[in-house]
């Protein structure tokens, strides 16, 4: 089929700072990049050998409690897997993400495109990110509505080149219970 080409050149970055340090090195370089979170959507072109690519590979979850005690605040690095920090939301038996088990990909492409199924969408649940942006080269916090959702889009995917760092979401604590 002849389909993927050899990029010049992988980076792949395991913590938030060496994301954030490799991804500011490759943008001032001038050279041609792609943010790369899980690849289950991308087809590769066959001439990529002045790509330069940054695979997203960050872990971690943090959890804390809201003020009321009703709720689990919740921040996921980029790299995290989706279907796997689903499950794990299930696991503690937290509502506002069951109905998007089984989106492929990673949880910093999802305020991207404002990922959803079932009725939920991560615009439902999304509290903030924090944001790498391209333009300015700064990194900051972006709180939910000042990202435009709407449907299958963002602020990011329109108009916003950069790169999500972590999400925090706010989901509720119902014994395990669906919303």
């Amino acid at each position: 089929m002849r389909v993927g080409g050899q990029p010049a050149e992988i980076i792949v970055a395991k913590t938030r700072d060496d994301l954030i340090e490799a991804t500011l090195e490759l943008w001032r370089s001038g050279d041609d990049w792609l943010i790369l979170g899980g690849g289950s959507n991308l087809v590769v072109a066959d001439e990529v050998e002045d790509l330069h690519v940054i695979k997203v590979e960050t872990k971690g979850i943090q959890s804390f409690t809201s003020a009321d005690g009703n709720k689990t605040l919740l921040r996921v690095q980029a790299g995290e897997n989706w279907d796997d920090f689903v499950n794990h939301a299930i696991e503690l038996g937290l509502a506002g993400v069951e109905g998007m088990a089984g989106i492929p990909g990673t949880v910093g492409a999802g305020p991207v495109q404002n990922i959803g199924a079932y009725g939920q969408e991560l615009s439902d649940t999304l509290l903030r990110i924090e944001f790498l942006d391209y333009r300015t080269e700064e990194i900051g916090v972006i709180e939910a509505k000042d990202l435009e959702f709407g449907y299958r889009t963002s602020a990011i995917k329109r108009d916003r080149p950069g790169v999500v760092t972590w999400i925090e979401l706010e989901l509720l604590d119902d014994g395990g219970l669906s919303r």
